[in-house]
């Protein structure tokens, strides 16, 4: 498949220049964008006829609509005209001419001239004849119509009164009807992919008569389908546009690029670069960044109630499901999708740690700085697009190397490799992902079990505005959106329930064409048996469900039993508050009947723990105390006192109390 042919103004054919010229605009060169003369005339000739008989748009005014779409009204009409006299202050005649017949537009999603003679009559441009040139600048007066399936008569009236008008056709002076002999191309497949070549054409430094482009055609028109029909089965849920990429992992070459719409006057829009909120798909990323500062998959995160201030309000944090999970490890909180510990993670990792980090995958849309984003970043509140979005999970996919995606078999890319995370962090991520049982607490066995190894994820934005998957196994990265481009919400349809069907048909597709292996896991892990619901290492007399777990070397488990005589020491850690947490006093309650509970981890029930905040002491039995609530900025910290190995402290978490 050729993108978008162009050629420079000097190369074209005077003929052609003077036909459409003659037979479009006769005072192209006279006017500065409006031919008042030509709009009265046809003025007249309409009201006449007492109907549409005649236009009057200038090569400018066409060029215009060219690049600004708009419904054919009097008032779009009356705006094309004076952008045009401004266009025409900004470029020359020459400059605008060229644009125009480079993408006039044809029948089969042809533009160009260029295109509309290898379309028509399967030749360049230059070898064609006088009636063959004339019949490409009499067809774009309305491609559907005067199309060599339907109206070769008509054409060849057309092409004859060109003739007339620019005195060429005989030296007798005597014009004779044309033959002209028409070899339209006929496409063996139906494969629609006019955005995927207005965007690679924009990749290319230098316009180039021929390229081959990575697009696979039977992918294209598959997923085309197969689009489609998701789209069309979720109308009754307010669904109205959808998009699909694929990436070759081997490569990173685009090999499908599907936009679809149930709307005609959506067409144009490009859904895959579309900017909107990605819910819940940025996750991995910070969950990644968790890992390489430290945190485990068995690490155990909050799922408790979490408020923070908001101006003058507060913003109540919650789960998809209204439900919370108390501790639960990184891969239950990743797996499960859940908010409250994302939001935790957050505030770990850093606002604008987290910000920087989306912006190495390539996420560039996120112009804004953290604080405006807020904890909102960690659910997806800012706006990215699909192709970013499938971009960055190929670095996950790619094991942890960020490349760009690319378009062309015969160019290669100027942009280098550079490594995000390590391949450890991003193998215990797509471990995560591609785990059924790590998300069958809110997600149960469904669509997202895809019977060959796959790492997945969906999101939803506030108010179903958008729903998302995006999914990768050995050799592809498929990415997903389904949503309303007027912003309208849709009937409950979340990521899993719409894009996610339309990501499973595709990896169907493409693993009957190319069979997939395992997904690659970094043999320089460590695993160690785990309690499932804990996180702790298990032990001979544990009796918890337990399950293999993935360590970088030096972050293995916390022990919730150790024996004294074996270790020296050995880790507590504090659980609850999680680090920056933000809490509220209740106005309706009596401030000294207000209480938070602490939680350690690693502390057994008879140990007594001395908990210190802002350098105050309180003694309590157990891993939990209750710690009256008091306003302000605080530091805690837990000591517990141990036969043989001295005192043993947790880490400090500063919080704060509005």
């Amino acid at each position: 498949w050729n993108i978008t042919d162009t050629i420079r103004i000097h190369d074209v054919p005077s003929l052609v220049l003077d036909a459409f010229v003659t037979s479009e605009d006769k005072r192209f060169f006279r006017h500065r964008g409006q031919d008042w003369i030509a709009r009265l005339a046809a003025v007249y000739a309409n009201v006449v006829a007492w109907s549409k008989v005649r236009g009057a748009s200038t090569i400018t005014e066409q060029v215009v609509r060219m690049l600004h779409s708009r419904p054919r009204t009097l008032w779009s009409r009356w705006i094309e005209g004076w952008e045009a006299v401004r266009l025409e202050r900004s470029f020359s005649k020459n400059e605008i001419l060229e644009f125009y017949i480079n993408q006039v537009p044809y029948a089969s999603n042809r533009r160009g001239i260029v295109q509309g003679a290898r379309h028509y009559f399967s030749r360049d441009l230059t070898s064609l004849s006088e009636s063959e040139i004339l019949a490409l600048v009499i067809m774009v007066r309305a491609p559907s119509v005067l199309h060599p399936d339907k109206n070769v008569d008509r054409i060849q009236r057309s092409v004859q009164q060109l003739q007339e008008r620019l005195g060429v056709g005989s030296d007798s002076g005597t014009v004779e009807s044309p033959d002209i002999a028409f070899r339209v191309q006929r496409q063996t497949l139906s494969v629609e992919t006019p955005h995927f070549v207005r965007y690679s054409q924009s990749q290319l430094e230098n316009a180039v008569p021929s390229i081959r482009t990575s697009l696979v055609a039977e992918v294209q028109r598959e997923l085309q389908e197969s689009v489609r029909s998701t789209l069309g089965n979720l109308q009754h849920k307010n669904v109205d546009s959808a998009a699909l990429l694929v990436v070759d992992l081997n490569d990173l070459e685009v090999v499908a690029w599907v936009v679809a719409t149930t709307d005609p006057q959506h067409a144009d829009y490009d859904t895959i670069l579309l900017k909107r909120q990605p819910g819940s798909t940025l996750k991995p990323f910070l969950y990644a960044m968790a890992l390489e500062r430290g945190w485990t998959a068995s690490t155990l995160i909050s799922d408790t109630p979490l408020s923070e201030r908001v101006f003058e309000g507060m913003h109540h944090y919650r789960n998809y499901s209204n439900s919370f999970r108390g501790p639960v490890t990184l891969r239950n909180a990743l797996g499960n999708s859940l908010n409250i510990p994302a939001v935790r993670t957050l505030r770990f990792v850093g606002g604008a740690n987290f910000l920087t980090g989306l912006r190495e995958l390539g996420l560039t849309s996120l112009a804004e700085n953290a604080k405006h984003y807020g904890g909102g970043l960690a659910l997806g509140n800012a706006e990215v697009s699909l192709f970013e979005l499938v971009r960055a999970y190929a670095t996950l996919a790619n094991r942890g190397v960020y490349r760009d995606l690319w378009m062309f078999r015969d160019v290669q890319p100027v942009t280098s490799a550079r490594r995000v995370y390590s391949g450890e962090v991003s193998s215990i991520v797509t471990s995560i992902l591609s785990d059924p049982t790590a998300r069958e607490l809110e997600f149960g066995s469904g669509v997202l079990n895809l019977p060959i190894q796959t790492a997945i994820k969906t999101g939803t934005s506030t108010a179903f505005r958008d729903s998302w998957a995006v999914g990768y196994n050995s050799n592809f990265v498929v990415g997903s959106w389904m949503g309303n481009l007027d912003g309208q919400p849709m009937r409950g349809v979340t990521g899993s329930i719409g894009p996610a069907v339309a990501v499973r048909g595709a990896f169907d597709l493409l693993n009957r064409r190319t069979p997939s292996s395992r997904l690659w896991m970094s043999p320089r892990l460590q695993t160690v048996t785990v309690c499932v619901d804990t996180g702790y290492a298990a032990t001979n007399d544990d009796t918890c469900p337990t399950r293999t777990e993935y360590f970088i070397e030096g972050t293995g488990p916390l022990h919730a039993q150790t024996p004294r005589s074996d270790e020296p020491s050995f880790h507590i850690r504090l659980v609850d508050p999680t680090p920056n947490l933000e809490l509220a006093v209740d106005p309706r309650i009596p401030l000294e009947r207000q209480a938070y509970e602490f939680k350690l981890a690693g502390v057994d029930d008879d140990e007594t723990v001395n908990w210190i905040v802002d350098g105050q002491q309180e003694r309590s039995t157990g891993a939990n105390f209750l710690w009256p609530l008091s306003k302000g900025q605080h530091l805690v910290q837990a000591s517990v006192e141990r036969d043989g190995s001295g005192t043993v402290y947790s880490n400090s978490v500063p919080f704060h109390v509005y």
